[in-house]
Parts: C-alpha cells; sequence; structure tokens
C-alpha cells in the first residue's frame, strides 16, 4: 500500500468516526432541548389555565322561542371559557321567563351557568322564583330547555298566600304548568303548613 492510500484510509476512518460521534452528540443534545421545551410548554399551559377566561361585566341574553315565549338573563358579572365559549359563568344573575305579557317568572341567584346554544341554566346559590303570588327558594334549579323542565332541589321551601311547603324536589312542565313534588328519602314526608 502506498503512503497515499494509508492517508486516504485513515482520513475516511476519521471522518466516519468524527461523523459518528458528532451525530450521537447532536442527538443527544437534541433530546435535551426537545424536553426542556416539552416541560415548559406544560408549566405555560398550566400558568394559562388561569387566564383563559373572558372576563364580562353586566351580561345580557335574550332568546325567543317558536311559541314567542321569551328568555331573559342578566349578570353583573360572568367568565367564558375559552375552550368552551358557548358556556357562561355569571355571578349575581337575575332571569326572566315571558310565557306572554301577564305571565312572567323571575328568577334570582347568586351563580348560574348559562349556555348560550340550548339556552340550558344552571342556577345556584340564594335562589329566589316569583311567579304570580308563588315563591320558590332553594339553593339549586336546573332549567333544561331541551326537555321544558325545571327542577328545584336542596332547600326547597315554597310559599304561596295560602300555603308553605317544604320538599326535597320540585319538578315544573314549562310548557304544561304540571309539578311533581318529591322526597329523596321515601321515608320522609312533604311538610305543607296551611297559612290560614
Amino acid at each position: 500500500m502506498n503512503k497515499k492510500t494509508i492517508v486516504q484510509l485513515v482520513l475516511i476512518l476519521i471522518i466516519i468516526f468524527s461523523s459518528f460521534y458528532f451525530y450521537n452528540e447532536y442527538r443527544k443534545y437534541n433530546k435535551e432541548i426537545y424536553t426542556e421545551k416539552s416541560t415548559k410548554e406544560t408549566e405555560e399551559k398550566i400558568v394559562e389555565s388561569d387566564n383563559e377566561f373572558n372576563l364580562l361585566k353586566n351580561i345580557k341574553y335574550i332568546s325567543k322561542d317558536s311559541s314567542n315565549n321569551i328568555y331573559e338573563i342578566y349578570a353583573e358579572e360572568g367568565k367564558i371559557d375559552s375552550d368552551k365559549p358557548d358556556i357562561t359563568f355569571m355571578k349575581n344573575v337575575k332571569a326572566y321567563i315571558f310565557f306572554s305579557e301577564e305571565e312572567v317568572i323571575e328568577i334570582i341567584s347568586k351563580y348560574a351557568t348559562y349556555n348560550s346554544l340550548n339556552y340550558n341554566t344552571f342556577f345556584r346559590e340564594d335562589i329566589s322564583v316569583n311567579y304570580f303570588l308563588h315563591n320558590i327558594k332553594c339553593e339549586k334549579l336546573d332549567i333544561s330547555f331541551d326537555n321544558n323542565i325545571a327542577s328545584f332541589y336542596e332547600d326547597l321551601v315554597y310559599e304561596s298566600e295560602d300555603v308553605k311547603m317544604n320538599a326535597d324536589k320540585l319538578e315544573i312542565d314549562l310548557i304544561s304548568k304540571n309539578s311533581k313534588i318529591t322526597m329523596f328519602d321515601t321515608e320522609k314526608k312533604i311538610s305543607i303548613i296551611n297559612k290560614n
């Protein structure tokens, strides 16, 4: 073998070994960068989850159904989740259901979760519902416009001019106005007091 061939062979081996070495170092370095980047993105997502809500003041939603019933809901403030823009979390809420000019249900609550697609609303805490001379107080009220059902429960008290009633749950069909009053524990009785 001549000298020139040996030098070329050594150079080729040096290039192959150095390429292999640099390739391994590059993979290791890239892996470290990827790991750091992934961790940072996760941290940013966690930090962003505190700021994922759009804050609103003096909110007002109005909807009308095919029977010309109107549903209005107002809140002092609310938050919309950027991942679920159809859902609004409300605070200090007033809502009205107008079946006609004379027939109006007023709902007041501390909190509500409102779905702008189907208008379903879940009221929570210090709920007061007024309808003519009827008043209902409870801690939870779910109105499903999909099923036309209003469900009142948790510390439920119903009052009219003549009667005061305590029960676990009251369901009202919003179309027929038929109601169903129940107790969760079948051994307990609904408490009804005549005021007269």
